[in-house]
């Protein structure tokens, strides 16, 4: 007698990851346009996913048996702090694990320069300026320019706008009023407002 083999084959129990990507100061804001790897246990890339408009990105299916997987953040967008957490994943049969990743915002510098009106030699000290946050809405800071006329803002989140409002002149100058509106900042850049 002859024996048959027959060979049987089964495909593996798969998962996949979801990776939600938000502000870290508010999480509705979903962040589009971020990246990330998953990576197997020996720090190998297996996929590269970029997270979309709703800040989500979905892996292909992985295999869940005997399997630990990694998932880091390779790319940020410019209004973002790029993470350098790996996080350790272990997938659950036929699912979707969510891992929800938050992100600081940067930061940039807001200079006001006060100077008279008349001669833009002659910069004003002592003059105080409210900085409204238009995002909520609220006076956030109360500045004063100093001797050379400057007064400086740091760490104002650029995923942010703001307003800037003359409350109390100098007592040379009369104040004024104007309030400048959607002053938009830029990462890791100094705005300059005269």
């Amino acid at each position: 007698d002859k024996a048959t083999t027959i060979q049987i084959e089964n495909e593996k129990i798969k998962g996949q990851i979801r990776v939600i990507k938000v502000d870290a100061e508010d999480n509705k804001v979903l962040i589009p346009g971020v990246e990330f790897e998953i990576l197997d246990k020996d720090m190998n890339i297996i996929e590269v996913l970029t997270t979309d408009e709703t800040g989500e990105a979905i892996s292909s299916e992985l295999p869940v048996v005997d399997e630990i997987y990694y998932l880091r953040e390779s790319k940020n967008n410019d209004l973002y702090q790029l993470s350098d957490e790996i996080i350790e994943i272990e997938l659950k049969a036929n699912e979707i694990t969510d891992i929800v990743f938050e992100n600081e915002a940067k930061t940039a510098q807001l200079q006001i320069i006060k100077k008279d009106s008349e001669d833009n030699n002659i910069f004003i000290p002592d003059t105080e300026f409210e900085v409204i946050d238009e995002t909520t809405n609220e006076v956030i800071r109360i500045v004063a320019t100093n001797e050379n006329g400057i007064a400086v803002m740091d760490n104002l989140k650029v995923t942010h706008s703001y307003s800037i409002r003359e409350v109390k002149s100098n007592n040379k100058y009369k104040l004024n009023g104007e309030t400048i509106t959607n002053i938009i900042l830029k990462p890791d850049e100094i705005t300059n407002i005269t």
